[in-house]
């Protein structure tokens, strides 16, 4: 991490520069919760029937709920953590790293980042994928009820998206992109929602096997697959419930009222958004593996366990790529401004560097791009399109972030930060539970990490790179 980026040491926040914020703080708990639900419902409830389907009825809604509690709660401790020493007073901690940095100290803020940015580089080749596999779906969905055969070709729509990046991209920086974001919010709970009422159509059918107490039987694949294919669903739900990363970022935008302060109004935004969606995701999983029982889709938009109506699931499907347009550009931003914050304080003289032009936009608006920005952003863009087009592999890849990231991201660090905020003793009955928990999740996360690197060496048996193919 950039020194310069961050305090100097354990206690010194960032806050003595920016105790007050550049701008407004107009935030309250509604917009906080609505900014929640924005992060947390996203692609990987796509691959939840599946990841039900392995554990079937007896695992897969108990591993739902345990993956909300536990988000729940460290999303509550993420909150007292905002100011420090805090929870209600002293100076703010605007980002998740600077929080790290408060409680825990540089060397932390280290491991930290190499974890947030390795998980959003993953994240930017995953959603590459999900928006391949939606448009590739479109495409074969229109050849069968045009009554031709046709196979996609991934790659070129791996390029289209990529292409399409490259001019998002160019956005100075997050706070230009609310229209985007606002966008792809809605495209979010439109498609999802899609996929909830078609799931509840086909469960109410009486010709098919609605699920199994334990799931896909060992019978049918092996133990060992068997091992392996819970593994990869543990991973798998991870994904869905990694947001933790986001969580102080939303809380910067609070504004402190007399007797409520960030920390009260975001405790409260936290049990709105993470109820809501844990419901949310707890129905999709569950009704999509009532739909389609052990043979629930990889992707439930994409699977083709729904064939009618197909205009419907076009349209699903296209509000999935606009939402991963939007998701990208609000997960790549921060990304791009760390590297280049880094790179113009490191070489503040440098005039090549520093140089840019002006183009002209609407009503006068210009837009500035400054030389290094064009080039650095426009070659990350384009390393996540080659990347995604050799491994399309949507649930192995989404279960390779979660593994990664939740485990830290929404374990780890939450607890031993609260451990040193409250000054607790290591033989305090909550630090042996909050640290047993900490085992656990990480047990989660090697199993998860194992189980999808498994399957991605199987998917890529086979697979030709940049050539036809088609996976859902």
């Amino acid at each position: 991490m950039d020194e310069e980026a961050l305090p100097a040491k354990v206690g010194d926040s960032v806050a003595d520069e920016v105790d007050e914020p550049s701008g407004p703080r107009k935030g309250n708990t509604l917009t906080a919760a609505s900014h929640i639900i924005t992060a947390v419902i996203g692609a990987g409830v796509l691959a939840l029937p599946y990841a039900v389907a392995n554990f079937g009825w007896g695992g897969g809604p108990p591993m739902l709920l345990m993956f909300g509690a536990v988000s729940l709660y460290s999303s509550m401790l993420l909150a007292d953590l905002y100011r420090y020493p805090g929870p209600d007073k002293g100076k703010r901690n605007p980002t998740y790293m600077h929080c790290v940095r408060s409680f825990l100290g540089p060397k932390q803020v280290w491991l930290c980042g190499i974890v947030q940015y390795l998980v959003i580089v993953i994240l930017c080749v995953g959603y590459n994928v999900v928006a391949s596999i939606s448009m590739a779906a479109i495409r074969r969905a229109d050849c069968f009820h045009g009554n031709y055969s046709c196979k996609p070709d991934l790659w070129q729509y791996c390029v289209i998206f990529g292409a399409c990046q490259i001019v998002f991209s160019q956005i100075p920086d997050l706070s230009q992109a609310t229209a985007l974001s606002v966008v792809a919010a809605v495209m979010s709970i439109t498609y999802a929602s899609i996929g909830l009422g078609l799931s509840i159509g086909k469960a109410t059918e009486h010709t098919h096997s609605h699920g199994t107490a334990a799931g896909v039987s060992i019978a049918s694949v092996g133990p060992a697959a068997k091992a392996y294919l819970i593994f990869a669903s543990l991973g798998q739900t991870a994904f869905a419930f990694i947001y933790s990363f986001v969580l102080v970022e939303i809380e910067d935008t609070l504004h402190a009222k007399e007797g409520m302060s960030e920390a009260r109004q975001m405790k409260r935004a936290n049990w709105i958004g993470i109820c809501v969606t844990t419901f949310y995701y707890i129905a999709i999983g569950c009704i999509g593996y009532a739909a389609f029982g052990n043979d629930s889709p990889s992707n439930l938009l994409t699977g083709f366990g729904f064939y009618n109506p197909w205009w419907l699931l076009d349209l699903a499907n296209l509000c999935v790529v606009i939402h991963i347009i939007g998701t990208w550009q609000v997960i790549a931003q921060p990304f791009f401004a760390f590297v280049e914050g880094a790179i113009y304080r490191r070489f503040q003289r440098s005039k090549l560097l520093h140089s840019g032009f002006n183009i002209p936009l609407w009503k006068g608006r210009i837009l500035r791009l400054r030389v290094f920005s064009l080039i650095w952003r426009t070659a990350f863009v384009c390393f996540t399109t080659v990347m995604a087009a050799l491994f399309p592999f949507f649930n192995d890849i989404v279960g390779i972030i979660g593994s990664l990231g939740f485990w830290p991201l929404s374990v780890h660090f939450p607890f031993e930060m609260h451990i040193a905020q409250r000054k607790l003793t290591r033989s305090s009955p909550k630090v042996i539970l909050l640290r047993a928990l900490d085992v656990f999740f990480f047990f989660i996360a090697v199993c998860g990490i194992i189980g999808n690197v498994y399957g991605l060496t199987q998917d890529t048996k086979g697979w030709e790179a940049f050539g036809n193919g088609y996976t859902g």
